[in-house]
């Protein structure tokens, strides 16, 4: 019982920082996705500047590593970004959806964390 009125205070809350949004989305969500946008630009550049170096001899184990570890970190980045979109909400949207965005927000946050804890790995490793 004491969790159900946790995750219910929990719910109007964040239902009611989304529905007062400028983005449709909680400040938590919109600062992850600038963060989550930015090292994927940066996995990107490094991906397209090795496979550049790449064209003209063989890659060493590193640069193999290297180029394996940026993949992984745009694959985790996007599937994190698909799932931060998700919990936004449209311009003029109903407030009932606000909320109803805030209870998929609360039901996906361990998935959101692994997300961002998998991510925090490549970068600390790129």
């Amino acid at each position: 019982m004491v969790q159900f009125v946790e995750i219910s205070i929990k719910m109007v809350s964040k239902g009611y920082k989304i529905s007062k949004s400028a983005d449709g989305a909680l400040a938590e969500n919109v600062e992850a996705e600038k963060v989550t946008d930015d090292l994927l630009i940066l996995a990107t550049r490094l991906e397209s500047s090795t496979n550049s170096s790449f064209a003209h001899r063989k890659a060493t184990p590193d640069e193999t590593s290297l180029e394996k570890m940026t993949i992984g970190c745009k694959a985790v980045a996007s599937e994190l970004l698909k799932a931060l979109e998700q919990l936004k909400t449209k311009p003029g949207q109903a407030k009932w959806k606000s909320y109803r965005q805030a209870l998929k927000s609360v039901m996906s946050k361990e998935k959101l964390n692994d997300l961002a804890q998998r991510l925090s790995v490549y970068r600390e490793e790129l």
